[in-house]
């Protein structure tokens, strides 16, 4: 799997490319999926918002379990590395960008989440946006996803096979 670039986990904190949480649930996996659908990222299981180690619990079982769940249920492969800092050890998730979209709950386009398909993406931190927002985009959109904003409004805006463009605006 190749490095994916994020900025390190010094002062700057949580970026796009970057999200800690204090301890794995599998609701995550959105988090994974959205990082898979934008340039990738990592996801740090055992640190808080300001990024102390908080510890994980059973790491173990979670390195196993984590890369399963996100083969099984996203169609992706993932890399799950223990780490350790001030004392305590924390889980570093991995995710490369992927070509195709990827769909929560499916794989590459044939995902399914709450009856509807949904592709989800992981959109940016910038100046007055709520840290980790992701987003469901329609079934056919494909591409990176570009966020711009006009009149202080965070939109999202990719393409959708084709000449057609999807612009969405985000929930304030």
């Amino acid at each position: 799997m190749s490095d994916v670039e994020t900025p390190s986990d010094g002062p700057g904190g949580e970026s796009q490319n970057l999200e800690w949480k204090s301890s794995w649930r599998d609701e995550h996996l959105k988090w994974i999926c959205g990082f898979a659908n934008a340039q990738g990222g990592r996801l740090v299981i055992g640190k808080n918002d300001r990024g102390e180690v908080l510890g994980v619990k059973d790491p173990l079982r979670l390195m196993e379990e984590i890369p399963n769940k996100a083969q099984s249920l996203l169609g992706i492969v993932v890399d799950v590395n223990l780490k350790s800092e001030a004392g305590g050890e924390y889980l570093e998730i991995r995710v490369d960008p992927y070509p195709n979209p990827i769909s929560y709950r499916g794989g590459p386009g044939r995902g399914r989440d709450h009856g509807t398909h949904a592709r989800r993406v992981r959109l940016g931190t910038a100046a007055g946006d709520a840290p980790g927002t992701a987003a469901v985009l329609p079934s056919g959109a494909v591409g990176s996803p570009m966020t711009y904003r006009v009149e202080g409004r965070q939109h999202v805006a990719l393409t959708g096979g084709g000449p057609r463009l999807i612009a969405l605006a985000l929930p304030e």
